[in-house]
């Protein structure tokens, strides 16, 4: 009986013990497979992270890509006059022969794919000039690190002599003309303030527009040194006196590229044909001329320069980009809705000034087809009848060149009775003229007007 109890004991202890080794083990088998999620999904999160880590690589290593790729048009008119003034240096170094100081300014990549060397650089260049000027049309950038390219397009030109700076000065007795394309990349490294040249032709150029890469820097040697442009020389004033000298050059020596730089709108209205223009160009070209003053209008699409130049005729420059401009020769021919709409905002004496300044603006231009168009009919059919015949009145009665000196007025019902003294503007006269202009004011800046005979 007693051994009966034991073993019964014993089968129970042995049953309560495999119970606990059953839930021992089902213990051990739920924390295994609880390690085992824990793992996964560690895994899972690192793996993740990995990827998230990877694009992040990923993305910064295409944003760098594509920035070295990037080209966009220089924005900055120091960086285009310094760009500008590494290709002068270039081209004054050919016209002169000076065979170490060009070899010295041009990129390696050339000099090893032309087989170039000191003796024969100047004729592996193949660029002939004999007193070089260069202007910039237009100058891309692109950016790696410390290294930027700029491809450039431009224009050489020779023979031109623009005078004396200090007073901006044209002198249109020129020598002998010449001009062509020029297509060139320029490679600045900004860590060493070095700069190379590579002269291109227009397909190189395009290309290079589009993709070109250095990332090699440019060791200094005693010619390439990159100087970044003082302000006198690349501040908005100076860009004014530039597309002034370029115009007039081109009104000089290139008549039918001074045409086409007309704005559209006013060549179409104001010179329908070359040989109208001509015949204002060659009255332009007659006298030496300077920008005396001018006035800056920003507007959305572009900046307006309105300059007068000393003998009183105005140019209007609208730039569209740097070194890209548009040009209209009066302020009268084209009124847009700004200039309305700020001509409407002046106080009557300041808009009676504005419209005897474009009458006088007219004769001087000797544009008297418009000088008629703004006459009083009846004033006009009693006195002229014709256009010729206000012409002959004027060459009798004004000067060739007219300056007002002296502005008085006073209202009568609509009409305004202004008091004109003028003078010659070349003083090559100490007389005086004076006029009595009646003056009527019309919607969106027109006016009719009389005056004393």
């Amino acid at each position: 009986m007693y051994l009966h109890t034991i073993i019964v004991y014993l089968v129970n202890s042995i049953g309560v013990f495999m119970k606990k080794i059953k839930n021992l083990i089902a213990i051990l088998i739920i924390m295994f497979i609880i390690c085992i999620v824990v793992i996964i999904s560690i895994e899972s999160k690192h793996n993740t992270e990995n990827e998230v880590v990877d694009e992040a690589y990923d993305e910064i290593y295409k944003e760098k890509y594509e920035n070295k790729l990037e080209i966009k048009k220089v924005t900055s008119r120091s960086d285009f006059v310094s760009i500008e003034n590494c290709i002068s240096s270039f081209l004054v170094a050919l016209s002169n022969k000076n065979n170490q100081y060009v070899y010295s300014l041009l990129d390696t990549k050339y000099i090893n794919n032309n087989d170039i060397n000191i003796n024969n650089v100047l004729d592996k260049v193949g660029i002939n000039n004999d007193t070089p000027g260069f202007i910039a049309e237009e100058i891309y950038t692109q950016t790696y690190e410390d290294i930027l390219v700029y491809p450039v397009y431009g224009i050489i030109y020779t023979n031109m002599n623009i005078g004396q700076d200090s007073e901006n000065y044209i002198d249109t007795s020129y020598l002998q003309y010449k001009e062509e394309e020029f297509y060139c990349t320029v490679i600045v490294d900004y860590s060493n303030m070095t700069f190379s040249i590579t002269p291109n032709t227009k397909a190189e150029y395009e290309n290079n527009k589009e993709n070109y890469i250095s990332e090699e820097s440019i060791s200094k040697n005693q010619y390439n040194n990159f100087i970044i442009s003082n302000y006198n020389y690349s501040n908005e004033e100076a860009f004014i006196q530039r597309y002034f000298e370029d115009y007039i050059r081109n009104l000089k020596y290139n008549k039918e590229k001074a045409y086409e730089m007309l704005l559209p709108e006013y060549r179409e209205h104001k010179y329908n044909n070359i040989t109208k223009f001509n015949e204002f160009s060659n009255m332009i070209l007659e006298d030496t001329r300077y920008i005396v003053s001018y006035k800056t209008n920003y507007r959305d699409e572009y900046t307006e320069y309105i300059c007068v130049d000393n003998l009183y005729n105005y140019y209007i420059f609208r730039e569209y980009e740097i070194g890209r401009y548009q040009a209209l020769l009066d302020t009268y021919t084209i009124l847009e809705d700004e200039t309305i709409k700020e001509y409407n905002e002046l106080e009557t004496g300041k808009k009676i000034m504005t419209n005897i300044n474009k009458y006088i603006e007219m004769i001087n231009n000797k544009d008297y087809t418009a000088a008629y168009s703004v006459l009083d009919e009846t004033f006009k059919n009693n006195y002229f009848g014709t256009v010729n015949n206000l012409e002959q009145y004027i060459n009798k009665n004004f000067y060739k060149h007219n300056e007002i000196i002296k502005l008085d007025y006073e209202m009568d019902n609509d009409l305004y009775i202004c008091k004109v003294t003028l003078k010659d503007a070349t003083n090559s006269s100490n007389s005086e003229v004076e006029k009595t202009i009646i003056m009527q004011l019309k919607d969106n800046a027109e006016f009719v007007m009389s005056f004393n005979i």
